[in-house]
């Protein structure tokens, strides 16, 4: 018979052998140029580029040489946190000036006004930042005094802080809006009088900037690997926020635009899911409108988004350190900082994932505080905190759920459950208490007619007198596959059981399996929504699966100490992985706090592999896919306008019309025409990206999907052209915004979105009055008159 030992060898190997399969497999479908194409165009066009970064790490050994420290001993680094962001910034203008040269966007002669134009745009940025941070520091330090925590950790204390601080400065804005004082002087008065009450911790926060953080490591070692690849990476995310205006879909079209218009008009709007994220973003564009600085507005709103992001990264680390040490929690960070999705919401699409991942982070920190100390109030954190990303975004009920299992397991095997029943109970009612302010708001637009969905989202009564301009009843969508399917669905779903479907019950065989085993994978290796944006890690396939088979063979030393925090993350991440699966959404932004929990876990236990077979592959996945994505994201500063914008070539006016021609003169003629203002008159758009330059732009638009509306209006009067023009005008529909070249939309193989577009344009050209024709954009406007059509368009 086989030895105990011989068993354990052989199982080892058997696990080895096993992983590097599994690797050489998902590193293939991951890495494949042939299922990516654009890979190889991205890699191409950022590898010139890599000479910024590696410029930064250069400058990194020079220091060292002049400082006579030898690249394979041990080096000593004692900077403070104002020193760290101080590189971090340096960082982003070193980079924008070194790709700006390489692009040929300047000339070396230009240096000196560029740097003079560069660091006018950063320091505004950073003087913002630098408010915006004290202000919620404060107000969340006055608060969390209240809790009587003191664990000695002032990065934990921090981030607390600022998270209760950005949480009661939102609801101070709601407040504002529903007054109708959401302008300079409101939001100036709640900074003064917060920093006046809180004077004392102006002191504490100059203080947390000036603390120390030693770090010991040899140049040539992985840890200076990923310190160097942490600072080079927020340095670039920096860099592509000092951009004229975010120019992600979801950004222009809904989130930011409502901040925008939240401070335009200084108001509570109505008719919107809760937007307590964009409340705080309306502050840049409040601060920019009204100090003179619009070109700068967009710029600082966006600026908000990346210290979210900088306050979950930091989160993250803390989080990997409760779970196992600091070289966790940097790992951690690093893997998810990297990922190209979480860089495209950090800058391109700063909506706000960034803010609910801030605050499911925290909560998350503040359960395995409470798991660690059983103090009863880091059980309120947890309410508050998860509450707020609750009222952020309603995906975060996956992680909400997951939370909730993890708590109740960890209760079912606590002693004196008694002795926290009360605190659990009073926690669950704060909870309520953060959730209930919106709930609120959204009955009381619908007249308070209670139920669950009327909890979720209000009612725009202006709207809803106004009707649409077809009625949702007769809209058949599902028939026809339009615009939002092909946007809306999963692209790639697999159905029933690989065929199998017809040997199981009826009910069985209509739980889509293949799904739901394949959704993980096709979301990691990209091949459901073939999207460089939406770049997580291969390393969550990789490590996953073969780090959890290690774990229950081969885990003995620690198993005592790190099961416990480990089970409760992996069940986390399970519960939040099958809720998010069967939900049916096939976009990991949905899922959150799966990102959370896989990257601490993938960087957890790749810090309990000690074979040295393992420890290779490991350290090179990882070293690699950091690589890959840091060079992908290169990338970016490939767009010319907005590089010339940040390097001070253009200014806001000038990108905006070289990146979307005839995007201001078309929102002039609407802005301007008092019809349109009066509510007289309507605007019927295909092109939703410019509704961000549209002043009241949910009022102004037909709030409808547009291919489907025209659509069902042709069905209703069998292709009529009269008719349909007819209805136009009954709908006081004045303008119409057409975008022709939707080729790269329409993801149906009957290709139905061309042949509606086709369908509109051939009555645009018979029925209506061409005004515009902008070639770059694709975008032509046209007016509804009762005139006969004089449109000559090819």
């Amino acid at each position: 018979m086989m030895s105990k030992m011989n068993k354990v060898n052989f199982l080892f190997y058997l696990f080895i052998s096993l992983s590097l399969l599994w690797t050489i497999v998902v590193s293939f479908a991951y890495f494949s140029f042939q299922a990516h194409p654009y890979f190889s165009d991205f890699l191409s066009k950022s590898f010139p580029l890599t000479i910024a970064p590696l410029s930064l790490v250069l400058i990194a050994g020079i220091y060292l040489y002049i400082k006579k420290i030898k690249l394979n001993q041990e080096i000593t680094i004692n900077f403070s946190v104002l020193t760290w962001l101080s590189l971090i910034v340096l960082g982003a203008m070193f980079c924008l000036v070194i790709i700006g040269l390489i692009n040929q966007i300047i000339m070396l002669s230009d240096i000196f006004f560029t740097l003079i134009s560069l660091c006018l745009k950063v320091c505004t940025i950073l003087i913002f930042l630098f408010l915006f941070a004290i202000t919620i520091y404060s107000i969340g330090k006055s608060l969390f005094s209240l809790f009587k925590i003191k664990d000695g950790d002032l990065l934990r204390d921090f981030l607390y802080n600022c998270g209760l601080g950005f949480m009661v400065l939102s609801f101070l804005f709601l407040g504002l809006s529903l007054l109708g004082f959401l302008n300079l002087a409101g939001v100036l008065s709640i900074f003064i009088v917060v920093n006046i009450i809180g004077f004392k911790n102006l002191a504490n926060f100059f203080q947390l900037l000036q603390t120390s953080i030693v770090i010991k490591i040899k140049f040539f070692s992985l840890e200076s690997f990923l310190i160097f690849s942490f600072i080079i990476t927020l340095s670039l995310i920096f860099a592509l926020n000092i951009q004229p205006f975010p120019t992600g879909w979801d950004t222009m079209t809904v989130y930011f635009n409502r901040s925008k218009e939240l401070a335009y008009y200084g108001k509570y709007i109505f008719g919107q899911y809760s937007y307590p994220a964009g409340l705080i973003y309306s502050l840049g564009f409040i601060i920019g409108n009204s100090l003179g600085l619009k070109e700068f507005s967009d710029m600082l709103a966006t600026s908000l988004s990346y210290l979210s992001i900088m306050l979950a990264v930091f989160s993250l680390f803390l989080l990997g350190k409760q779970i196992k040490n600091k070289k966790t929690g940097l790992t951690a960070a690093l893997i998810f900082l990297s990922m190209p999705l979480i860089v495209f919401f950090s800058s391109v699409e700063p909506k706000i994932e960034n803010a609910i991942t801030l605050f499911l982070i925290l909560a998350l920190s503040a359960f395995f505080s409470w798991k660690k100390t059983r103090n009863k109030n880091y059980l309120i954190l947890v309410a508050l905190f998860l509450g707020f990303a609750y009222d952020i975004k309603i995906t975060t009920i996956f992680s909400l759920i997951s939370l909730a299992i993890i708590f109740i397991y960890d209760f079912w095997f606590l002693k004196n459950k008694g002795k926290y029943l009360l605190s659990i109970i009073f926690s669950f009612f704060i909870f309520l208490l953060v959730i209930t302010p919106w709930s609120l708001l959204h009955l009381w637009e619908r007249d308070w007619k209670i139920s669950l969905n009327n909890t979720f989202s209000g009612q725009d009564k202006f709207l809803l007198q106004r009707g649409t301009l077809v009625s949702q009843n007769n809209l058949v969508t599902k028939s026809v596959t339009g615009f939002y399917e092909d946007y809306s669905r999963y692209v790639g779903y697999e159905d029933g059981w690989w065929g199998l479907e017809k040997y199981l019950p009826k009910m069985l065989a209509q739980i889509p399996l293949a799904r739901y085993l394949s959704l993980p994978w096709d979301v990691t290796t990209i091949s459901n929504i073939k999207l460089p944006n939406a770049i997580i890690s291969s390393l969550f396939l990789i490590l996953l699966p073969i780090s959890f088979i290690y774990f229950l063979f081969f885990e003995k030393k620690e198993k005592k100490n790190l099961q416990s925090n480990t089970f409760l993350l992996s069940l986390f991440l399970g519960v939040n992985t099958v809720i998010w699966i069967i939900s049916g959404r096939g976009v990991i932004w949905y899922g959150m706090g799966i990102l959370i929990a896989a990257t601490i876990l993938v960087a957890a236990i790749y810090e309990k592999e000690n074979s040295k077979i393992g420890n290779y592959f490991l350290r090179s996945l990882l070293i690699i896919n950091i690589l890959f994505c840091l060079i992908l994201e290169l990338n970016r500063f490939h767009n010319a306008p907005i590089l010339a914008f940040a390097l001070g070539k253009i200014n806001k006016t000038q990108t905006i019309n070289v990146l979307a021609q005839g995007f201001l003169a078309t929102a002039d003629l609407i802005n301007n025409d008092p019809q349109i203002q009066s509510g007289q008159k309507y605007v019927l758009n295909s092109q939703l990206n410019l509704n961000y330059f549209i002043n009241n732009y949910r009022h102004v638009n037909f709030n409808d999907m547009f291919w489907d509306e025209f659509n069902q209006l042709f069905q209703n009067y069998n292709g009529d052209y009269e008719l349909i023009k007819k209805a136009l005008l009954q709908a006081k529909i004045k303008y119409i915004i057409y975008t022709p070249q939707i080729n790269q939309l329409d993801q149906t193989e009957e290709k139905t979105l061309q042949q509606k577009s086709q369908r509109f344009f051939d009555f645009a050209k018979a029925k209506l009055k061409l005004l515009a024709y902008y070639k770059k954009s694709n975008l032509l406007v046209f007016e509804v008159t009762e005139a006969t059509s004089s449109a000559q368009t090819q």
